[in-house]
């Protein structure tokens, strides 16, 4: 006669919760044709702490993930299952952060458990998770917080790749702006910003000015000094910190421009010189006049006072002063006239050139 007789692995029971790198124990029958326990995401174990009939003794991979297990035995049925229980693979978990808010660029501690087992910090804002730590121990991480980071919740990464998030953001220190000095200046002169964690700032943007400054004539936590750029007008000053959070000053800062307040004469002949009064006109670096180009030479110049020659053919209208770069310019509020008739329009092309050309019959 034929005998046949059947056996299966049967697990009956298996440890609730595990750390990556600990130990689990698995209860059952048959255990010991057990080849293979696969943990979550294919992480595969084919040695084993300890082996028997009735009893399993596995090491959690670091990478692991909370799961169920497949086990792949051989015997007289050769097979694998899933197991109906799950295993929990601990993770970090944060409980507190401090200080908040922090300055980027120092350290922040981290209180929680499991600490020892975090792989990756992520800060928001920051594309490139911290993997170098200050200190780490299974209660505590001291990691430095990046520049570029911005007020947000703090992320864990452990090995396996699973994060977990604080449940509190952490707040991040900002510059902070008590006054600008002086409040009424030139362009291309220095403002003095005066305030709080101002060794942050990475940007001074003015009013008027698309490009901001990235340059400064000095930097210090407590003051900044930096040249106001061409094409600065009133209005308050942002500073930009690495992260790209602004800080706007609460007073405004004004830009001294020429102003015209007279000619002479009015009217003015062609070919002759004509004096512009008015203030800060040291600062003009030309002098345009209605269809004509800007004159950059002139007779005199004085923060009080300009004499410049008024070229043939210009028409009756207002004259521009040029500063600094085409950018800057200040028109006056009077009109010029001119003596003598109007010269005719310039022609963009000739409608008859009496001369020679290829082709010519």
């Amino acid at each position: 006669f034929n005998l046949s007789v059947s056996n299966s692995v049967s697990v009956s029971s298996l440890t609730e919760e595990a750390r990556p790198g600990a130990d689990i124990t698995i209860t059952g029958n048959y255990l010991n044709w057990v080849k293979s326990i696969t943990f979550n995401q294919n992480k595969v174990v084919t040695n084993f702490v300890n082996q028997s009939f009735g009893q399993l003794v596995v090491t959690v991979p670091e990478d692991a993930q909370t799961g169920p297990l497949v086990i792949e035995y051989a015997g007289t049925d050769s097979s694998s299952f899933e197991t109906a229980d799950t295993l929990k693979v601990t993770l970090p978990m944060t409980t507190a952060m401090a200080p908040s808010p922090v300055k980027p660029g120092t350290n922040v501690t981290i209180t929680g458990t499991d600490l020892d087992l975090v792989k990756k910090v992520i800060f928001a804002n920051v594309s490139t998770p911290v993997e170098t730590f200050v200190s780490q121990s299974a209660t505590q991480l001291v990691v430095a917080v990046p520049m570029t980071a911005r007020k947000g919740k703090v992320t864990l990464e452990a090995a396996s790749g699973v994060q977990t998030t604080s449940a509190a953001d952490l707040d991040m220190i900002l510059p902070a702006i008590t006054s600008l000095s002086p409040a009424s200046l030139n362009l291309n002169t220095n403002l003095t910003i005066t305030g709080t964690n101002l060794d942050l700032v990475s940007k001074v943007i003015f009013s008027g000015v698309a490009q901001p400054v990235t340059t400064f004539v000095s930097k210090t936590a407590t003051q900044v000094v930096v040249k106001v750029p061409a094409g600065a007008r009133k209005g308050k000053v942002t500073l930009e910190a690495a992260s790209g959070v602004q800080t706007v000053s609460g007073s405004e800062i004004s830009v001294n421009l020429p102003t015209i307040t007279s000619f002479s004469p009015n009217p003015v002949d062609p070919g002759t010189n004509l004096t512009i009064n008015g203030t800060r006109l040291d600062m003009v670096t030309s002098v345009a006049f209605q269809n004509a180009p800007a004159v950059t030479s002139f007779v005199s110049k004085s923060a009080s006072q300009i004499v410049v020659r008024v070229p043939t053919g210009v028409l009756n209208g207002r004259v521009t002063l040029g500063i600094s770069n085409p950018t800057d310019t200040v028109q006056s509020a009077a009109t010029l006239e001119v003596t003598g008739a109007a010269p005719p329009p310039t022609i963009a092309l000739p409608f008859f050139l009496d001369a020679l050309s290829s082709n010519w019959n």
